[in-house]
């Protein structure tokens, strides 16, 4: 249900606080386009989508509000349809009915809590960093002009000094990589986007070749609210050829393309993701919310 109403709330909120569609789109990083096929009810947004915008904006969507009462209406009914095997005195059936609430609210409450802790302890990565792409990098690169900014947080790997990228960002466990977001160059803008599988097919046969990766999909799909053009595949660390990473075990790989919108002279630029099988990235759409790159990306924006 709340899908199929969703536009309409995202309209009635962005009145009332003074938003434009490119205010939403911009804050959420999300394209206009997207936002206007939300609103106008042309497509009914994932819930990806959903929370991705109530976090943004600060919008309570009553997703939570929902959820809490299928949860109330789950639990009235699993108690309705206790069996009463014998009648019990009112004395002792109201001994056990209030036993009953007691353990229930303990066993609730120590539910909550662990939930809760795992939760803040998930989003207590602080993004205390900031790397920006400005015209001077991109001509000390001799890279293609892009501009851009990202947030990362301390303790991950970072290598800024590769001619042919950005950033590369990498967590490691034991020296491992478990998760990694590299983000380099393209030749490509808003104004010759129809080249874009061409060069993703190029990508998929240079990774087929350097890391014998198995491709799954290439083409154009929904990633995080917006239509993006990906790769995505797995393969395994010791298939490798080139040794300039230790990887060791089986991992997912997306590589997709961001345009700007803002400035169609603008380059867009290719993100490579990697998750290991160790890592609490299970499926590809885990990339744009799980994990520390996954809150990276969410941060990433292209500037003017």
């Amino acid at each position: 249900m709340e899908k199929l109403t969703f536009g309409k709330k995202l309209i009635e909120f962005r009145k009332l606080h003074n938003l434009t569609q490119k205010d939403v789109a911009e804050k959420c990083n999300i394209t206009v386009r997207t936002i206007q096929r939300i609103e106008s009810g042309a497509v009914q947004p994932r819930a990806t989508t959903i929370r991705i915008i109530s976090q943004k904006l600060d919008f309570n969507d009553s997703l939570i509000n929902e959820d809490h009462i299928a949860d109330h209406n789950i639990s009235e009914s699993i108690n309705n349809s206790t069996p009463k095997t014998k009648k019990l005195s009112n004395s002792k059936y109201k001994k056990m009915k209030i036993a009953s609430i007691t353990v229930g609210f303990v066993l609730t409450f120590i539910v909550f809590f662990t939930g809760f802790s795992k939760l803040k302890a998930k989003d207590d990565i602080k993004l205390t960093n900031t790397y920006t792409v400005t015209k001077e990098i991109c001509d000390q690169k001799q890279l293609p002009l892009t501009k851009f900014t990202l947030q990362y947080p301390n303790g991950m790997e970072v290598n800024k000094n590769y001619s042919s990228n950005y950033i590369t960002l990498t967590k490691k466990v034991g020296g491992t990589p478990i998760e990694e977001l590299n983000i380099g160059y393209t030749t490509m803008t808003k104004v010759n986007e129809k080249e874009a599988i061409e060069l993703i097919r190029q990508f998929a046969r240079y990774y087929e070749k350097e890391l014998n990766l198995k491709v799954i999909t290439i083409g154009k799909k929904e990633f995080n609210g917006e239509m993006v053009y990906c790769l995505e595949g797995t393969f395994d660390g010791k298939d490798q050829k080139v040794k300039t990473t230790k990887l060791s075990g089986k991992y997912k790989m997306l590589l997709l393309f961001k345009i700007p919108e803002i400035d169609e002279h603008l380059n867009a630029v290719s993100m490579v993701f990697l998750a290991s099988e160790d890592s609490e990235i299970k499926t590809f759409s885990d990339f744009a919310t799980k994990g520390t790159i996954g809150k990276i990306y969410n941060t990433f924006k292209f500037i003017e």
